[in-house]
């Protein structure tokens, strides 16, 4: 009786991996993609200070950086406002020169001091984010974060 002959070879099952690996990373980052969009809109919406020149608000934004580049970007803003966001993502994505990785931002240089006398500026977006979004997404998409 003869041994086993294999349909496929080597070539075959990397393939296949790369087709797979390619759809995963396509999947993460859809959902990176929406769940900047939606935490956007959470904290444009949500926010609790009091926006008299509109600047801060309009600074908020998000970007997905895939190895220290960044391949998507959203900002509806006043000139302005949309630079300083920018920047800041700028700066972000230096340091995150590895993966992929969703920043949303208040680019306005005193977002943190608003945020520390106890309004929010993006943290609400951050926590509707991780605690609605991302467990919708994974179950949607199946998958899985750190």
């Amino acid at each position: 009786m003869p041994g086993l002959i294999p349909q496929f070879t080597m070539r075959d099952i990397n393939a296949r991996v790369d087709r797979f690996e390619k759809e995963k990373t396509r999947k993460m980052f859809e959902v990176l993609s929406y769940v900047g969009i939606e935490s956007v809109k959470f904290a444009k919406k949500n926010h609790t200070y009091q926006d008299q020149s509109g600047n801060l608000t309009s600074s908020i934004g998000y970007a997905v950086i895939v190895d220290g580049e960044i391949k998507k970007e959203s900002y509806k803003a006043k000139t302005g406002a949309k630079w300083e966001a920018r920047n800041v993502i700028i700066d972000l994505a230096a340091e995150y020169d590895v993966g992929m990785v969703l920043v949303v931002v208040a680019g306005m240089e005193y977002a943190a001091a608003v945020e520390s006398k106890g309004y929010d500026v993006i943290t609400g977006s951050s926590m509707f984010a991780d605690s609605e979004l991302l467990p919708f997404m994974r179950e949607r998409l199946g998958i899985h974060f750190i």
